[in-house]
C-alpha cells in the first residue's frame, strides 16, 4: 500500500521521462502526501503520521521524524531544526540531524495546519481559530492569539513588515 510513484516529465514536451517508486512500507500505512520540501540535501515527505528522509539520488528513506499519532499537515525548516503539525493538535520541533524529537506543543484545541516563520518565532494555526506564537531559538510559549477568527486558519504568509493570517471565516487578519 505505500508504495509510492514518482514520475519525472519534461517541461517542454509534456512526456514522461521517467518513473520510480519510493517503498516506505517498514513506516507507513498509507500513502497520502501532504507537504514535501527539500533541505539539508535530502527529501523530506510528510506522509500519514511520519515524516520520512529520502536520499535525493536513490530516493531510499534514511530516517524518520517520529512522535506524530495523526496525519502530519505541514513543515517548516528552520536553524538545522524541522518543525511539524499536524491532525493530533499538536506543533514538534525536531532535530534535523538527528532527527531526535527536541520539543512537543499541545496549545491547539483542534488539528494544525499551518507554520509559519515570523522573525525569531514561530506562529502555528489551526481548526481553532488560534495562532500560537513560539520562540524560534527558546522552543517556549511567546503567546496565543486567540479569538480573533471563527473558524480554522488555512494559510499564514508575510507581505513586507506584516503577518497575514486567512481564515476558513472568509476573514483576513493583518500583523503589524
Amino acid at each position: 500500500c505505500c508504495d509510492m510513484k514518482i514520475k519525472v516529465w519534461d517541461s517542454k514536451t509534456f512526456t514522461m521521462k521517467k518513473e520510480d517508486r519510493i517503498d516506505l512500507s517498514d513506516k507507513i500505512s498509507d500513502s497520502l502526501i501532504s507537504k514535501l520540501m527539500y533541505y539539508k540535501g535530502f527529501i523530506w515527505i510528510a506522509v500519514s503520521k511520519f515524516v520520512a528522509c529520502l536520499h535525493k539520488k536513490t530516493l531510499k528513506p534514511i530516517r524518520y521524524l517520529e512522535g506524530h499519532t495523526q496525519r502530519v499537515n505541514s513543515m517548516l525548516p528552520l536553524d538545522d531544526r524541522i518543525w511539524t503539525c499536524g491532525d493530533d493538535c499538536t506543533v514538534k520541533v525536531y532535530d534535523a540531524n538527528s532527527c531526535a524529537l527536541l520539543q512537543s506543543f499541545e496549545e491547539h484545541k483542534g488539528r494544525v495546519f499551518s507554520l509559519l516563520r515570523v522573525e525569531n518565532t514561530v506562529w502555528s494555526g489551526g481548526w481553532d481559530g488560534a495562532i500560537c506564537v513560539w520562540g524560534s531559538k527558546t522552543l517556549q510559549k511567546k503567546g496565543r492569539l486567540s479569538d480573533r477568527h471563527k473558524d480554522a486558519i488555512c494559510a499564514m504568509t508575510i507581505l513586507d513588515d506584516t503577518v497575514w493570517v486567512a481564515s476558513w471565516d472568509g476573514s483576513i487578519s493583518v500583523w503589524s
